[in-house]
């Protein structure tokens, strides 16, 4: 849970309550130039350019007729197989819906939801439906059903396009649709023939899936069209290589009577004779003659046409016209042939696959987003992205290793990794990752398992390391040690450094005998640090024993006590965070409906790169020191910079939620009282615009900064 979502909780909980506050959910999105259906026209671009005047007198059907390759499809088993085979690989591996906004993540996806139960169609068939249409026919089109959604299941939306919002998604007849557009080429109108039945729909209530679209067409060209000529040609062939099989499978027999010599010619009597006889043989009879009688088989006798080269060459063709192969149909082949083939597939398919993405997204959950109060457009936080998972399983595995390598080369962040993956990132549980739970768990307890159980004044163990048993097991690799530990790029650096006073003035600093009153203010602020933020300097304490008495690794122990740190922080940030919105409600005195959206990864991703880098520095002086106590000089000398970020990021937190809480209650301007003998007047505005500031514009502006907000210019 991030700090914001804290806030939010204690808001819910203790501050409405208390207040008498009705808090609502927030319905979605950024609200910094959103797009509504009050100004959608200020978001639209007027097409330039001619088409055809023929184009522009009526209603257009597609150049190619759906209606024959419809027939063909369900005629023909080689275009119906290349038409499954490609259809059913598309949603093969399924889909996920993600974004870096998982709560528009999960609003589109409770739209999917409430749509599928609505229509009576589940969201998965009807994307089924898309990729079978365009992959039959090029073309692929749904309409859209609008309903109001005030509160429908808890969702929220308000129409952008029209004035109803979309309710659910219907899948049409491609070869049924004509489309009507105006000299520039914009679509003015859709229409639907079905016999004598004629519908019209506006541009804004269709979705056009297209592939393969040619310059000024209005329709995707069919793949399958340049393969009808190939497979009627091939079904010729084969008819007539059917008509010779049925001639000549059964042979003609001709019965030769008499011979041709004088006295022992036939006579018609002995013909006709013969022709009763066999007429009344059975199939299986056997007919006796003499001499004179002779029977003869009239056939083909290796003169008839071989067809079987013209077959294999136009199916040949076929295949080729229709992207399929031997394998695909079921008759084997070599491997290697099989699977080149295999991947000329899967290109295919992942060419259907983007452009469904792209409409998905595009025509789709936009306009969903918009809808529900998100700005995709604008804000690419909240851009949610369609992605199907990979169809071959070694590729999917190389991807996925892929994206675990970068994550683990410092390329890619945890969350952007979790996403490649197809996995959310605000619902995982770090603890319960094999790292913490497992491997760094087991290298503590070598750690341990190297102390030995005597304890020194102050209750630490003191280190026995040894170079056998644990010791011998937590042994690391020089790749290893190489990566955690790189060596200092700035060289060496004396670790003996104290904590300095600065007066913010050019030349020598001062020491603390010439100005006895910062040094009593310092003492003073290390007094405040070590009570306010008790959990943290307990954590910096007990890891710097660790490490200069107790002799743990470092590599071990400063990543988790700056994991550890970093979480006590958060939590003070929202402590403080929720105490900022609390003020904010007593000094405005007014009722707030609705929880303000707060985006917490700047505040917190400063916290973690000032943390990072302290530590960075901490382990680079550990590697230069010889002793305990240069060791332990390492630690001392940076933790005032660990005083001055928790001082600053608890107070920065508390005047940004105080600021948000403005804004979300329609207060235009909040203002700065900076604190007596500052300077940050010089620097930073008094007035503070809150439907547009940054976190540099309000305090605190520096660590231990007193400037205060007020509603009131003046009030104090």
């Amino acid at each position: 849970m991030n700090i914001f979502e804290r806030i939010k909780n204690f808001a819910t909980s203790y501050i409405a309550p208390k207040h008498g506050i009705d808090i609502k959910e927030a319905s979605g999105g950024s609200s910094g130039g959103q797009i509504t259906q009050a100004n959608i026209n200020n978001f639209v671009v007027k097409a330039v350019g001619n088409v055809e005047d023929d184009l522009t007198q009526d209603f257009n059907s597609p150049d190619s007729s759906l209606y024959e390759i419809q027939q063909a499809i369900r005629s023909d088993s080689y275009i119906k197989l290349a038409v499954d085979k490609y259809s059913q690989l598309i949603f093969k591996a399924g889909y996920h819906i993600v974004s870096d906004n998982d709560q528009a993540a999960e609003y589109i996806q409770s739209r999917f939801s409430m749509m599928s139960f609505m229509t009576s169609t589940p969201m998965d068939v009807l994307f089924q439906q898309v990729a079978d249409d365009l992959v039959a026919y090029s073309n692929a089109f749904l309409i859209k059903s609008r309903v109001e959604m005030t509160n429908i299941g808890g969702i929220q939306a308000k129409g952008v396009f029209d004035t109803k919002p979309v309710g659910g998604y219907f899948r049409v007849d491609p070869s049924t649709m004509q489309i009507k557009v105006d000299k520039t080429g914009t679509i003015k109108n859709y229409q639907q023939e079905v016999g004598n039945t004629t519908k019209k729909y506006k541009p804004i209530d269709v979705i056009h899936f297209f592939i393969d679209k040619k310059g000024g067409a209005l329709f995707g060209t069919p793949r399958i069209e340049a393969a009808l000529e190939d497979v009627e040609m091939l079904r010729k062939i084969e008819g007539n290589v059917l008509k010779l099989v049925y001639r000549y499978s059964a042979p003609l027999m001709q019965m030769k009577i008499g011979i041709p010599e004088a006295g022992l010619m036939a006579t018609d009597k002995e013909i006709k004779e013969a022709r009763q006889e066999i007429e009344k043989l059975a199939d299986d009879g056997i007919f006796i003659t003499n001499e004179r009688t002779e029977f003869n088989a009239i056939g083909a006798e290796g003169q008839a046409l071989d067809a079987s080269k013209y077959l294999k060459y136009f199916e040949s063709r076929v295949f080729s016209a229709l992207s399929l192969s031997n394998a695909m149909v079921g008759r084997g082949g070599a491997k290697q042939d099989a699977d080149s083939m295999e991947e000329q597939v899967h290109d295919s398919v992942k060419f259907y696959q983007r452009a469904i993405r792209t409409f998905i997204e595009d025509k789709i959950i936009n306009e969903l987003l918009l809808e529900g109060g998100y700005n995709p457009i604008a804000n690419i936080q909240d851009k949610v992205k369609f992605q199907f998972e990979e169809i071959n399983l070694e590729t999917k595995v190389k991807m996925e290793t892929h994206a675990m390598n970068m994550f683990q080369g410092n390329a890619i962040p945890f969350d952007e990794m979790r996403t490649r993956l197809g996995l959310r990132s605000d619902t995982v549980d770090e603890g319960q990752l094999f790292a913490n739970m497992i491997k760094q768990k087991n290298a503590l307890e070598l750690v341990n398992a190297k102390l030995s159980g005597s304890s020194g004044t102050d209750g630490n163990v003191t280190a026995n390391v040894g170079s056998s048993g644990p010791d011998k097991q937590n042994k690391t690799s020089q790749a290893a040690k190489n990566t955690i530990t790189p060596e200092n790029q700035h060289g060496k650096s004396s670790v003996k450094i104290k904590e300095s006073l600065d007066t913010g003035t050019k030349g020598p600093k001062p020491k603390d005998k010439d100005f006895p009153e910062k040094k009593d203010k310092t003492s003073k602020n290390i007094s405040e640090y070590k009570k306010k933020f008790s959990e943290v300097y307990k954590k910096y304490n007990t890891m710097r024993n660790d490490i200069c008495r107790n002799g743990a690794k470092a590599y071990l122990v400063l990543p988790l006590g700056r994991d550890s740190i970093g979480k006590s922080l958060t939590k003070y940030m929202a402590s403080q965070a929720a105490n900022g919105y609390e003020q904010a409600l007593r000094d405005a005195g007014k009722k707030l409906v609705g929880t303000p959206k707060i985006d917490s990864s700047l505040l917190i991703s400063r916290t973690e790169k000032h943390l990072t880098e302290m530590f960075k520095d901490i382990q680079g002086r550990l590697k230069d020191a010889k002793s305990r106590k240069e060791r332990t000089a390492a630690f001392d000398s940076s933790e005032y910079r660990l005083r001055f970020l928790a001082d600053h990021v608890a107070s920065k937190a508390y005047w940004f939620a105080y600021v948000k809480a403005a804004q979300a209650m329609k207060i235009a301007q909040v203002y700065v009282d900076f604190s007596e003998g500052s300077d940050d007047s010089e620097k930073h505005s008094r007035v503070i615009h809150t439907s547009h500031f940054s976190l540099d514009d309000i305090p605190a502006y520096h660590p231990y900064c007193r400037c205060r907000l007020e509603m009131k210019a003046g009030e104090k």
